[in-house]
């Protein structure tokens, strides 16, 4: 005779699951944000005229600044630094 075998979840500990769902673990894409040209030139000009900001990080951000789509969080984080 043969014995069936069920898939079974098995309860997590802290609250987590046991088993999460297929993707779980990869990072989620980052929100993507369509500047108009005004605050496009705000963040820029920021970051240009930032002296403590080391030259490689200025040249990412400004990179990042000149696509189509910039990250949300890159922006955020910029405004808080402006004070806007």
């Amino acid at each position: 005779m043969l014995a069936l075998r069920t898939s079974r979840r098995m309860p997590a500990r802290n609250g987590g699951s046991a088993n999460p769902p297929p993707g779980a673990g990869a990072a989620a894409a980052p929100e993507m944000l369509v500047l108009d040209p005004e605050r496009r030139a705000r963040l820029v000009a920021f970051v240009e005229a930032s002296d403590a900001m080391p030259g490689e990080m200025k040249s990412r951000l400004l990179a990042q600044l000149a696509a189509e789509q910039v990250p949300a969080q890159v922006v955020e984080r910029l405004e808080s630094r402006m004070g806007s």
